[in-house]
């Protein structure tokens, strides 16, 4: 699977900046793409795991393309 998507990340919160998430209405989401708020890194959380897809941060203040996809280990990809 693949999820994408156009962001446009300001400053650096306190809070985790939830980029995208699909889930049944209740806490436990199907998965949810989302930035850490100490790092501004890449996460995914599918089901009950959560997982690393980036070491690199968005560039604040700029749009930003987002890519991550499944083919048995999760790639992310930052603007290209």
């Amino acid at each position: 699977f693949s999820l994408e998507a156009w962001i446009f990340p300001l400053g650096n919160p306190l809070q985790q900046r939830i980029i995208l998430c699909k889930g049944d209405g209740n806490i436990a989401y199907h998965y949810c793409l989302y930035l850490e708020s100490s790092s501004g890194f890449g996460r995914l959380r599918v089901g009950g795991g959560t997982y690393p897809v980036s070491s690199v941060a968005p560039v604040s203040g700029l749009w930003n393309h987002v890519v991550v996809v499944f083919n048995g280990t999760f790639l992310f990809f930052l603007n290209g």
